[in-house]
């Protein structure tokens, strides 16, 4: 199991090329360019995964009176 999207995103092709089954938590649209058919995502993202952990966020910044010009995100 690999936890990460920028290590997922690295192993990938190593992953491949072995023919392993990947099972995969904590990673973004990772198997979105590589299209591997034993890759699995354990997350609930759904089939939109990068805009929908953002969405709320934008959902609640625009119910703002004034709506705002920017907005910010730190991880």
């Amino acid at each position: 199991m690999i936890p990460a999207t920028n290590y997922s995103a690295a192993a990938m092709p190593v992953l491949i090329e072995h023919k392993v089954m990947v099972l995969d938590t904590l990673s973004l649209a990772v198997n979105d360019e590589f299209h591997y058919p034993r890759f699995f995502q354990t997350m609930p993202f759904g089939p939109h995964g990068k805009e929908a952990i953002s969405a709320g966020y934008f959902a609640a910044a625009m119910t703002m009176d004034p709506k705002p010009k920017t907005l910010a995100m730190a991880v």
